[in-house]
């Protein structure tokens, strides 16, 4: 269900409802069966509610209900709605945003600590890889220095 509010169109228009594309997960969003396009898509100016039940498969895709919400596919990449209910088996947000649409579950928002942890051992690997390669060889390859600079006197033999 989509509901406009009054003078939302300029003039007569057509609004289509139909199934549409899934697109697929992201690191932030795993997409639910629920999956629609709204055309004509754009941005408009005033709120559009947008209502739409959620299939049993929805409702696995997280752990918790309060994990779900509704997204838009905008820029290669999913978008949270905003002002998302979850009334029993309807799941409704407010948008000035329409086109491909899905029941999404959040998965932990954008880069996982995994990804940090690869970032940071990565860094570290190369670091190491610098001093070990670079700056160790180099250590004790240069002039010999007499004893005399080093400790002000001359060397002793015995």
């Amino acid at each position: 269900e989509v509901e406009f509010p009054a003078g939302a169109f300029a003039s007569a228009t057509t609004v289509t409802i139909a199934s549409g594309s899934c697109h697929g997960d992201t690191d932030a969003f795993v997409v639910g069966s629920t999956c629609f396009s709204v055309t004509p898509s754009g941005e408009y100016d005033d709120p559009i509610m947008i209502c739409v039940q959620l299939s049993s498969y929805d409702k696995t895709i997280v752990e918790d209900e309060g994990d779900l919400t509704l997204g838009y596919w905008s820029d290669g990449e999913w978008h949270e709605a905003d002002n998302v209910t979850i009334d029993g088996n309807t799941i409704c947000c407010e948008t000035t945003h329409l086109s491909d649409w899905a029941v999404l579950g959040k998965t932990g928002e954008g880069w996982q600590w995994w990804y940090w942890a690869l970032i940071g051992g990565g860094a570290f690997i190369v670091i190491l890889a610098i001093i070990l390669l670079l700056v160790l060889p180099k250590r004790g390859k240069g002039e010999e220095v007499p004893a005399e600079e080093l400790y002000g006197e001359e060397e002793e033999e015995f």
